[in-house]
């Protein structure tokens, strides 16, 4: 039966792509006369869009060129946002944590598609697919991300866009010299080597590109020694086109990711093979007399582990593979238009996935768990937001949200021994069938205090349901969502959602050489999912023989969030400018007296720069408080604080032709972000059980040509 399910999820997920392809044919009015009335409403709706992307409601973190130029992981830029940290437990494995939510709670867009990670440690993290050189822009929402992002957003949004084509002046598809360029880097740490290119053709109804980046490097060198294993290859290709009408668009986009043999030294396994597949379709135009916007995608992904070809071999009895595969569709339809002295966007969206994981002993034939069979993660959404001008000068924004969840998960198969199939018998007869439905709600108030300066108040009510392995991981194993902290871990079906409360404070001061865009918030989150310690005598067998005495199941608890955070620029005359942010984050639990597990310490990034039309130069210091306001339930260790120096340039001997040049930890200055994982590798540089560190010394080049 659920062979034929999944068959049948396929065909009308393929029937549904089909009927988004012929929407922007068949439904857009033509019109003249409409036509003209409704592209004049559409440019309006688009400047508000461009003016909102310089203003205090949003941040584009840090540069992607510098990026590009230092490294391959595209969290790293996330990072430099205000209130947002990196979560790295590899050299291309990034999630971000923004006001000390993280992981499955925050949201991450790669051209609106929403990428659920097929592994349960996160780590194939959905940034994994977009390489900084590919890139257009990072985008992070400050504050409280809008209702209509896909899934509301529980604690905050980062969406990446890829450089694409462009339409032309051209009657017919000619080679697109102004958005077609070549990429090439190098980078001593790591022995690391990046090519990347895009091809953009188009005319003035077509436009069609093709792009790609080949990537490897070898392990990480701190200044301490070398971390194993470390090392990684990744390639993307893909290939896009659009077709301009009248009174929109509708196009097509594929995506093929392909990562080989790279390592996690903080997890119990490194990826063997991570491969991904992406097909969108998307499709805008006048509806009704709202500007509609639609994105229908599918993916199929596998994600394959083990534990003994890039690490020491454990011995034939004690090694592992593990295969993972997951299917998603995803979709999401929305209309704006101008409603009083505002603009209203309704909307709908949804998110179905599977997932299945077999854990395979590659010398034993007969070992074999079914650890996730078939999960179901299905979420329905539909919202209603209005924002615009009400009396005296203020700004209005409303949104309601309604949610509906469901989730199930078929019969797994145990090893074999007697306690874990006690633990499989007793998820195997449970009731494993989970609906949920549930509001958010939304609503901002903004104005112009003075000249130069504006202020917001913002509120929200989110929900959020518990993710697949919090909810069906029945068997201790180190399935964290990426925590990497040792511990074994054990779902909790009857697990309820999670609810934030969140009120958020913000002030734009500006003038013509100065901004400073400074935030205040406070979050208080009703059936946080953490991590307890769990006295159930067959867990603690089981989890006791799978290497951890002190395993952990995931119960909704309290917690609480306050803190602030600020980005400013400073301009020093025609050619000098200094930037910065500052972030600060506290989470306490609200059921016991302890802190929240994991929350990033007080840290920020200043830069000083000189740029002129040949060149640029920046000097650049990072740096990070300590870490002691720690989880005493889950064990967790303090961190010292740190600060390292960054150097970049840029020389452009041509119009077309850019070369770059950085040193990073200039001083070879050896440390260890807190968020990252432990070390699990003996044979590495850096001892069982401490922090992984960050790299040491290193020197990039990179090249780009513009034809």
């Amino acid at each position: 039966m659920r062979k034929r399910s999944n068959e049948l999820w396929f065909s009308s997920g393929v029937s549904v792509l089909i009927r988004l392809m012929f929407l922007s044919t068949f439904v857009l009015p033509s019109t003249r006369a409409n036509m003209f009335a409704t592209e004049i409403e559409k440019t309006n709706l688009q400047e508000i869009v461009v003016e909102e992307e310089g203003d205090l409601f949003r941040f584009h973190s840090g540069s992607l060129e510098r990026a590009a130029l230092t490294t391959p992981n595209t969290a790293e830029v996330v990072a430099t946002s205000p209130g947002a940290a990196v979560i790295e437990n590899g050299p291309i494995t990034g999630d971000f944590q923004y006001r000390g939510l993280d992981s499955q709670r925050v949201q991450v867009l790669i051209d609106g598609m929403e990428i659920t990670p097929v592994g349960p440690n996160r780590m194939d993290a959905p940034f994994q697919i977009a390489p900084p050189e590919l890139l257009q822009q990072v985008e992070v929402t400050r504050g409280i991300a809008p209702l209509s992002t896909a899934g509301g957003a529980f604690g905050g949004s980062a969406e990446a866009r890829f450089r694409t084509s462009h339409y032309t002046d051209a009657a017919s598809l000619v080679f697109d010299s102004g958005g077609s360029f070549l990429f090439a880097g190098v980078r001593t740490n790591r022995a690391a080597e990046r090519t990347g290119f895009l091809l953009s053709f188009g005319s003035h109804i077509t436009r069609l590109h093709f792009r790609g980046s080949f990537e490897n490097g070898e392990d990480r060198k701190s200044s301490r020694g070398v971390v194993l294993p470390s090392g990684y290859k990744r390639k993307t290709l893909g290939i896009g086109f659009a077709r301009k009408r009248p009174e929109g668009e509708w196009g097509a986009d594929y995506y093929m990711l392909r990562t080989d043999d790279f390592g996690n030294a903080s997890l119990p396994m490194d990826a063997h093979l991570v491969e991904s597949h992406i097909g969108r379709l998307f499709a805008s135009g006048i509806v009704a007399g709202f500007v509609v916007d639609g994105n229908l995608y599918f993916t199929a992904q596998r994600h394959v582990m083990d534990n003994f070809r890039l690490r020491p071999d454990p011995g034939a009895a004690s090694r592992r593979n593990s295969d993972h595969q997951a299917r998603n569709i995803g979709w999401s339809i929305q209309g704006t238009r101008s409603a009083g002295n505002g603009i209203l966007s309704v909307g709908a969206d949804g998110h179905f996935y599977r997932q299945l994981q077999i854990i395979t002993n590659p010398s034993n034939q007969a070992f074999q768990i079914t650890n996730f069979n078939h999960t179901e993660n299905n979420r329905y959404g539909m919202f209603i937001e209005w924002s615009g001008s009400v009396k005296n000068g203020f700004n209005l924004g409303l949104g309601a949200r309604l949610h509906y969840v469901q989730m199930n998960a078929d019969p797994v198969s145990p090893p074999p021994t007697a306690a874990a199939r006690t633990l499989a018998a007793r998820f195997n007869s449970a009731n494993r069938r989970k609906d949920e439905k549930t509001l958010d709600l939304f609503t901002s108030i903004n104005k112009e205090i003075a000249d130069g300066l504006e202020g917001e108040i913002q509120w929200a009510r989110k929900s959020r349901s518990p993710s697949f392995f919090e909810r069906f991981s029945w068997l201790p194993l180190e399935v964290s969502g990426g925590l990497a902290d040792g511990h074994n871990y054990i779902g909790n079906i009857d697990l309820k959602p999670e609810t934030i409360n969140e009120i958020d404070v913000g002030l734009d001061w500006h003038s013509k050489r100065f901004r400073l865009t400074p935030r205040a918030f406070y979050r208080r989150v009703n059936g946080y999912i953490q991590g307890t310690p769990t006295g159930d005598a067959t867990v603690l067998m089981v989890s006791t023989m799978n290497g951890d005495a002190n395993p952990l199941q995931f119960n909704n608890t309290g917690a609480e969030f306050y803190g602030a955070d600020a980005a400013w620029t400073l301009g020093l005359g025609d050619h000098w400018h200094a930037k910065g942010t500052l972030s600060f984050v506290r989470g306490l639990r609200t059921d016991i007296a302890d802190n929240v597990y994991r929350v990033a310490p007080f840290h920020g990034n200043t830069e000083l720069a000189y740029e002129q039309k040949q060149g640029a130069f920046a000097l650049e210091w990072v740096f990070s408080g300590k870490q002691d306001r720690v989880s005493k339930t889950n064990g967790e260790t303090p961190t010292s604080g740190w600060g390292v120096i960054n150097l970049r340039g840029e020389y452009r001997p041509t119009r077309n032709l850019k070369i770059s040049l950085a040193v990073n930890n200039v001083f070879d200055h050896y440390y260890a972000s807190h968020l990252n994982g432990f070390n699990r590798v003996s044979s590495s540089s850096v001892p069982p059980g401490n922090r992984i560190p960050e790299d040491g010394r290193h020197i990039s080049v990179t090249t780009q040509y513009r034809f």
